[in-house]
């Protein structure tokens, strides 16, 4: 198949682009080239209307223009017509368009019913619109009227991103009128209200927001808790859905529309409660798809038929279970002493407080030489007071806890005012039976742990609460600066999680800064400075996000440059030159002036604070250069081509200005059009 060539569709468009430029500039003979001449046209006629909002249609009879189709506004029609009236060598324009009627207030309203369905009303700007409406809603699109008068292109994906907000509701109503969104509903969880809000966030700055979402259920799982004391079942308390159904339950239940967590779920209630009722003492806790008994059963027909009523539940519930059997005769009484990581326990308590229970309340091992463990238990107020007892033993540095059933006395030292105020606020769920005595001294005065650097960008002052240890060498050599000591302390205090990480990532991270302060709190990071552009902005937010997990960051920074390419026109008459467009700090007003050896004034011109690359820099020179060397001309010169045009005083000069500037081609697109007079 030699001497055959494949012709694509790009060659097609080439060519016709190709007559439009050529056709444009002047270059045919209308009559003797009348078909490219009728190719020019219709190529212009159809880029004019490419822009139109519906696609309008042009078609050419000889050089007759008739454009047909649907126009947006009348000033749509008007822009086009008066576009394809320019068009050099047409004939007539014929319009045959029909104008859109406008809908004011431009409206938009779905409704979503209970039942699912989604119903739509007003208007929609496109064709398109409707079509991706349609993709979701199916026929309910066609109830919305095609209309002008939306207030901007934003609208549609505005009017999308509420309708997105409404299908996650219950059911609701979308309103948008104009720049006006209103969006009302139920959602089954404050989560659900939360999410749809939050596809509403950051708006177009034009637009308001009204949001009122009811949510028909807290969120929070369905449970049932009881407890029994005595051989009595009391203080039954939950939330059930309310499809479910317990024959002979009372208490303080409320019904909530969240569905059952899976099939069974209802069935782990009746046989959770049925095992709570085998024991003398217990509690039962059902929350979501865990179920937790404890308690006593005062024999072993108690005990097996407490396991046997769980026996059979879902797999889908997580079960678990700790039941005692109920002696010396001794009283009741617990004396816990820790001391470098262990707890000794000494004195007697019920089963539901053995060891194991004992380390898992306080988080240390227990050595239980001297402790004995009863069968029966001394009652839920001893319980409740001696595990907050044994809890509070774990959250002391060190010290002691004892109780005799009348007082609990807790002795020690915890590390701030807020780890005493956490354990104060735990100890107030005691019974009202049982008397605190708490003698508690602070290892710290409770500030949080701060690195705060005021950096000028040569060297810094350190200010703060640091690890003990910790120097401002240290600082210095993440800085990458020289670091002062400023109003520091130190602390044995051992501060948040990966708080050295931490630290090390914020102050490298300052070093990217020209100048700034970097204050560390706790888990807040704040930095406040100057940065040379918004590319080293980004390596600052990149940073940041390497930051360790569960530390908070706020920045507030500004610019040294605001990282717009350079870019530049330069217009000379042969005495005095003109400057508009964006010009480094080493290349402005003056620098241009003394290169081209005339006088520059300066229009519109943004000044950066920053120099350029070598290569643009040189590329920029070698332009003004070679205009210097014409009688009078304009230089383009932007980040990727440079555009020379004038009039030089001989034919010599255009060969010198191209060699001067050849060797800037690699890197920009070079355009030279000179007029020798």
């Amino acid at each position: 198949m030699s001497g055959s060539r494949t012709y694509r569709i790009e060659d097609f468009f080439g060519a016709l682009l190709l007559i439009a430029a050529l056709f444009a500039l002047g270059l045919f003979n209308f009559k003797s080239d009348a078909p490219l001449v009728e190719a020019g046209i219709i190529a212009q006629a159809d880029s004019i209307v490419s822009k139109s909002v519906h696609g309008m249609r042009v078609s050419l009879d000889g050089r007759h223009i008739t454009v047909q189709g649907l126009a947006d506004s009348e000033s749509e029609k008007a822009e086009i017509l008066d576009a394809l009236r320019g068009i050099e060598g047409r004939g007539r324009v014929r319009a045959r368009v029909t104008v859109l009627e406008p809908m004011i207030p431009f409206r938009f309203v779905a409704s979503l019913g209970q039942d699912g369905a989604m119903r739509l009303e007003g208007a929609t700007p496109t064709e398109a619109f409707r079509a991706a409406l349609s993709e979701d809603h199916g026929a309910a699109a066609e109830a919305l009227t095609l209309a002008s008068g939306a207030p901007d292109t934003d609208w549609a994906q505005v009017a999308s991103r509420g309708l997105r907000a409404l299908e996650d509701l219950a059911s609701g109503r979308l309103e948008l009128e104009d720049r006006a969104l209103r969006l009302t509903g139920k959602a089954l969880t404050p989560e659900v209200a939360a999410r749809a809000e939050l596809l509403l966030a950051d708006l177009p700055e034009s637009y308001t927001l009204t949001i009122g979402i009811d949510a028909l259920d807290d969120g929070t799982p369905v449970r049932l808790t009881a407890t029994r004391s005595g051989g009595e079942t009391r203080d039954i308390t939950g939330k059930l859905p309310a499809e479910m159904a317990v024959s002979g339950l009372a208490g303080e239940l409320t019904a909530s529309p969240l569905p059952l967590p899976f099939d069974g779920w209802d069935m782990a209630v009746t046989q959770g409660l049925a095992a709570l009722e085998a024991l003398h003492n217990g509690h039962l806790a059902i929350i979501g798809s865990n179920l937790t008994l404890t308690g006593e059963a005062w024999s072993d027909a108690a005990h097996a038929a407490a396991e046997k009523a769980l026996a059979g539940l879902p797999a889908e519930m997580m079960i678990s279970t700790r039941i005692m059997l109920a002696d010396s005769g001794a009283p009741f009484g617990l004396s816990l002493t820790q001391d470098e990581g262990t707890v000794r326990a000494e004195g007697k308590v019920p089963q539901s407080l053995a060891p194991a229970v004992l380390a898992a309340l306080t988080g240390r091992p227990i050595h239980a030489e001297a402790l004995e463990v009863a069968r029966i238990s001394p009652g839920d107020d001893w319980w409740q007071a001696a595990s907050l007892g044994a809890e509070a033993i774990g959250w002391i540095e060190s010290g002691q806890m004892t109780f005799d059933g009348e007082v609990l006395r807790l002795e020690g030292r915890v590390q701030d005012p807020p780890a005493l105020h956490r354990l104060e606020q735990r100890l107030e769920g005691l019974p009202g039976t049982v008397q605190l005595d708490l003698q508690i001294a602070l290892i710290d005065d409770g500030s949080p742990m701060r690195l705060v650097l005021a950096y000028d960008g040569s060297g810094a002052v350190l200010d703060g609460k640091l690890p003990e240890g910790w120097q401002s060498s240290q600082v210095a050599e993440w800085l990458g600066a020289k670091v002062a000591d400023g109003d520091l302390v130190h602390t044995p205090k051992p501060g948040p999680a990966r708080w050295p990480e931490a630290a090390e990532s914020a102050t490298r991270t300052l070093a990217l800064f020209e100048r700034g302060r970097m204050a560390l709190i706790g888990t807040q990071i704040a930095f406040t400075g100057v940065v040379r552009n918004p590319a080293r902005e980004r390596e600052v937010l990149a940073a940041l996000d390497a930051l360790p997990e569960g530390y908070q960051t706020r920045t507030e920074i500004r610019f040294q440059d605001d990282g717009r390419p350079f870019g530049f026109v330069l217009r000379f008459d042969g005495t005095r030159g003109t400057l508009s467009g964006k010009v480094p700090s080493d290349l402005g007003p003056a620098s241009q002036s003394a290169i081209l050896g005339a006088p520059i004034a300066a229009e519109g011109l943004d000044f950066a604070g920053v120099p350029a690359d070598a290569d643009w820099w040189s590329a920029a020179r070698a332009g003004v250069k070679a205009l210097a060397e014409l009688r009078s001309g304009e230089l383009q010169l932007d980040a990727y081509q440079m555009v020379l045009t004038g009039r030089s005083a001989s034919a010599g000069a255009e060969a010198a200005i191209r060699a001067r500037l050849a060797p800037f081609q690699e890197g920009f697109k070079i355009t030279i059009e000179i007029v020798a007079e």
